[in-house]
């Protein structure tokens, strides 16, 4: 928990020994310029009670076995964005010259059609993984009524991170190629399927990343 947390969960624990009921407390709050999410976030980890003081919800546990099926879950996501960019790239190398002409490149060295087979394998046997390991995921959290656990949150940032990162690097080599006057159809094709591929996994992680940014 951040400090900012701390911060809010000292305020409604004096308000609430003062006689404040939380309405006052989300007022008083909004007042002194708290974002609605972050009043609602820190007021959900209370309950009102008669006692002069909130009692504090349980906070969630996360079992091994959750721990292991969340990092699990991300090695999934890593296996089916890697093998479908390499399927596309693999395809471009086949069909489309680069800047100067030539045909393969880094995702087409060999035989493109073993490269595809490779590709379209694991595809087949992680996105059902995938898929399965998510609804499992979200059915236990639904049962046990848990937060996002951290280390979700912390593989989902650091997913978006190396995302960054990769379309930093394709960004330079996009005004290198173009400086030196060879940026083709197959080089802009590729920039925008890892641009797709990096928007698309921030997309469906943006849920559980605003959570976590409405509690901090």
């Amino acid at each position: 928990m951040s400090a900012r947390s701390d911060e809010l969960d000292d305020f409604i624990r004096a308000a609430s020994a003062k006689g404040a009921d939380f309405a006052r407390i989300r007022s008083a709050l909004s007042g002194a310029g708290w974002e609605d999410a972050r009043i609602e976030a820190a007021l959900g980890r209370y309950v009102e009670t008669d006692l002069g003081a909130p009692a504090p919800r349980p906070r969630a546990f996360v079992s091994p076995r959750l721990f292991f099926m969340h990092c699990f879950y991300f090695v999934l996501l890593y296996v089916v964005a890697w093998n479908f960019v390499s399927l596309l790239f693999t395809f471009l190398d086949h069909h489309l010259p680069d800047g100067l002409g030539r045909m393969g490149g880094f995702f087409h060295s060999g035989d493109p059609i073993r490269a595809i087979q490779d590709n379209v394998a694991a595809l087949i046997v992680a996105t059902p993984l995938f898929w399965l390991t998510e609804r499992s995921l979200d059915r236990a959290q639904s049962r046990a009524g848990q937060a996002i656990p951290r280390i979700r949150l912390i593989l989902a940032y650091f997913t978006i991170f190396v995302g960054a990162c990769v379309l930093l690097g394709d960004a330079i080599s996009f005004v290198y190629y173009l400086l030196r006057g060879e940026l083709g159809l197959r080089f802009l094709l590729k920039s925008l399927i890892l641009l797709l591929c990096v928007s698309g996994i921030w997309l469906y992680h943006r849920t559980d990343l605003g959570k976590d940014e409405a509690a901090s």
